[in-house]
């Protein structure tokens, strides 16, 4: 972008990302992958304990019971609440809503209204987001990286 008054100018994206000669060829290559977008949440009603993340690293299997499978970063937070209550809630994000998963994505804050949520038998449900399925996770192990969770879906 061009300089502004006093010759400051604005910069757009994750100034500590690496550059993309740096990054790790795989994760290049996955991120070409046409994915779902979705937040999961676990913890306590909304402001006690909420925790979510953006995940797109999914699978959804029927059967009886249809089961998820997902990674997810065993640093977050999410892998702490789901290692201390099974149960969470998987929104599916919309072109639209496109602000929640950068909110949970830890790159943008999203505005209260979006945020707002109910408690559900299963967790935290987002008002904003109507597609969910409620989960109960029955395994999760270390997945390169990545933990995978393993879960049953109780409801859609």
């Amino acid at each position: 972008m061009s300089d502004g008054p006093g010759g400051a100018s604005l910069h757009y994206g994750n100034p500590w990302a690496d550059p993309p000669q740096a990054r790790e060829p795989l994760r290049r290559w996955r991120g070409h992958l046409v994915l779902p977008v979705t937040v999961w949440l676990a913890g306590g009603a909304a402001g006690a304990g909420l925790v979510g993340l953006t995940v797109s690293s999914l699978l959804v299997g029927q059967g009886e019971p249809p089961v998820l499978a997902g990674l997810i970063s065993p640093s977050s937070e999410l892998a702490d609440a789901l290692s201390i209550s099974a149960q969470f809630v998987v929104h599916l994000v919309g072109a639209g809503q496109r602000r929640l998963a950068q909110h949970f994505a830890g790159e943008l804050p999203a505005p209260p209204e979006l945020l707002a949520s109910r408690l559900s038998p299963h967790g935290p449900v987002l008002e904003a987001l109507n597609d969910r399925i409620f989960c109960r996770v029955t395994s999760s192990k270390p997945f390169g990286w990545s933990l995978l969770v393993e879960a049953e879906v109780a409801d859609v």
